[in-house]
């Protein structure tokens, strides 16, 4: 799921993933920001009605301009929507469906479904200097919110970040506190003395990587 504001008029708007079938948009209609009402469309429809799929974001191809990334069949593929920034009033995906968008192929420590969802920033402030792509993800079998670094099509993990002590992770990335610093935002089932639950954990950014935010 992400947030763009998809038609430029100053308001939220929703992307998201049904896991089996569509994406959608819920388009906010802007009557009010305390209590937003939406409307769904559909965005695209993924190959097979079979598989799962997840979807991530960030800027995976270094334009400085969050993508919708795509990942059909638990993680085996990447599939990009490229951003454009509607001249810094919005920010609208991609549109033509699968068929319009990048692959995205990663060998390494990233291969065939590893992957259950992932976001790319600038996440150490060193990326586009050194020239390589950072992602932090979940690793499907391991539950954890893992660092990763991108070079020529090669996929590293740098560090562990966290472990999540449950089943089925998913994560989400964002300045959640305005400070123009990314925040990962992660969740998943806890199952405890016969009790299913859930909580949800956040770890804010230490570096300022959000471009506008840059301090002079």
């Amino acid at each position: 799921m992400q947030d763009a504001d998809w038609n430029a008029d100053g308001h939220a708007d929703i992307v998201y993933s049904d896991t089996y079938q569509r994406t959608y948009l819920l388009i906010n209609d802007g009557t009010s920001r305390e209590r937003p009402q939406f409307k769904q469309q559909k965005y695209f429809d993924m190959e097979k009605r079979n598989h799962g799929m997840y979807a991530g974001g960030g800027d995976w191809n270094g334009d400085l301009v969050r993508d919708f990334l795509h990942m059909p069949f638990g993680g085996g593929q990447y599939k990009i929507f490229p951003g454009n920034a509607l001249g810094g009033k919005g920010l609208r995906f991609l549109e033509g469906g699968l068929k319009a968008c990048t692959n995205l192929r990663l060998q390494g420590d990233r291969t065939t479904r590893a992957s259950t969802c992932a976001w790319a920033w600038d996440y150490s402030g060193t990326a586009r200097r050194r020239g390589v792509i950072e992602y932090v993800g979940v690793h499907r079998n391991a539950s954890e919110i893992g660092f990763y670094e991108v070079k020529g099509g090669q996929s590293k993990r740098v560090a562990v970040l966290a472990k999540f002590p449950g089943q089925m992770p998913q994560l989400t990335a964002g300045d959640l506190n305005a400070d123009g610093r990314m925040d990962l935002l992660y969740s998943g089932g806890l199952w405890n003395s016969g009790k299913a639950h859930t909580k949800i954990w956040v770890m804010y950014g230490k570096v300022k990587n959000i471009p506008g935010k840059r301090k002079r």
